[in-house]
């Protein structure tokens, strides 16, 4: 009787992982990678939850169930490793410009400094250093502000 309850006990366990396993290969393929990553956290609670179905079956069970797994997990992976790449990419571009933008302006400031603009001229050269200082400053602003926000990068690069 012992026997045959725990037999029972494993069949149901077996089945229910069995949906887990389906259910996992469902989700392998998918690109939404924080809700699939989610939904794994799930499954994984609920594969921990019903128990075991037994020696022989168990490792099997797990083999296919942690397969689909990491199958997503490798994928996401591999996409976030090309995203960070991308990210990487865009940073030196943007810093390439904040060092350009220094420079002219550094250039109009020594050029006003050494009196070679009259006074008529200097106004003209202090607006344009202006502007460029305020680019430079805008440029290092949204580098923070991008480097402070990942989420916020990833959705603008993924567009």
């Amino acid at each position: 009787m012992f026997y045959a309850k725990r037999r029972e006990l494993y069949q149901n366990v077996q089945k229910l992982k069995e949906d887990l396993i389906k259910q996992a290969a469902e989700l392998e393929n998918s690109e939404e990678w924080q809700k699939t990553s989610e939904k794994f956290r799930h499954l994984m609670d609920e594969w921990k939850a019903v128990g075991s179905a037994g020696r022989e079956y168990e490792d099997s069970l797990w083999e296919k169930f942690n397969n689909s797994r990491q199958k997503f997990y490798e994928r996401r992976n591999e996409h976030y490793e090309e995203l960070h790449e991308v990210q990487n990419g865009r940073y030196e571009q943007k810093q390439q410009l904040v060092a350009k933008a220094k420079e002219i302006a550094d250039k109009l400031e020594s050029i006003a400094d050494d009196g070679i603009v009259d006074h008529m001229e200097r106004a003209d050269f202090d607006t344009a250093l202006a502007f460029l200082r305020s680019l430079e400053e805008t440029i290092t602003d949204m580098l923070l502000w991008a480097m402070s926000r990942p989420a916020a990068t990833e959705t603008a690069l993924v567009k």
